[in-house]
């Protein structure tokens, strides 16, 4: 999900974007970054939700 947070705290949706990139200096990473979640615990947690899919 794409969400942006105006200075007053409200959310707005921006998009849906099922492919975002996962390199290091992009937005997906920067943000989890931001929230404390370094680019290898970013990775590995992608990876791990993953196979914790269930597929049928």
């Amino acid at each position: 999900m794409d969400l942006r947070v105006t200075p007053a705290s409200e959310i707005y949706f921006i998009e849906a974007n099922p492919n975002p990139i996962l390199a290091a200096d992009e937005d997906f990473a920067q943000s989890a970054l931001k929230a404390g979640l370094n680019y290898p615990q970013l990775i590995e947690r992608v990876i791990r939700t993953g196979l914790k899919t269930v597929r049928e």
